[in-house]
């Protein structure tokens, strides 16, 4: 799969959420894999909010566990494991799904996705915005 089959598989994943949460796709290349994060549905009156996540690899299989190896922590540090990958298996080297997690505290301004691949030194971190939340700096 090429690049621009890439771009079409992650904009056709991340168009119906993005539209609801009026955010962006972020991404992250690091040792010859591409994770993309596109941010869904994170209304504070929801209970499980979700992202959209493309992996890609020009040269190796994914053997990652995509659920099993993602947290999401908010601004006050609260932590929740994914609670489902919903998309493809552990293999190939093009993957793409969603993930969905508990609704963390609605009352931070900030929440970060943090996913950790095998063989990496530091989990690679997406970060958005709340919709309607306010993020107090020091």
């Amino acid at each position: 799969m090429g690049s621009l089959n890439f771009l079409l598989v992650l904009v056709a994943l991340a168009s119906p959420l993005q539209a609801r949460a009026g955010v962006v796709t972020q991404t992250s290349t690091a040792h010859g894999v591409t994770i993309a994060a596109t941010a869904g549905n994170l209304d504070a009156a929801a209970p499980v909010w979700d992202f959209a996540v493309v992996l890609d690899s020009s040269g190796r299989d994914l053997p990652d566990d995509v659920a099993a190896n993602a947290v999401l922590v908010d601004a006050n540090g609260n932590a929740a494991r994914a609670l489902v990958w919903e998309g493809a298996p552990r293999k190939g080297r093009h993957r793409a799904g969603v993930l969905k997690f508990r609704a963390l505290d609605p009352a931070s301004g900030w929440v970060e996705l943090r996913i950790t691949r095998p063989g990496e030194p530091r989990p690679r971190t997406f970060g958005w915005l709340l919709p309607g939340r306010l993020v107090a700096a020091i």
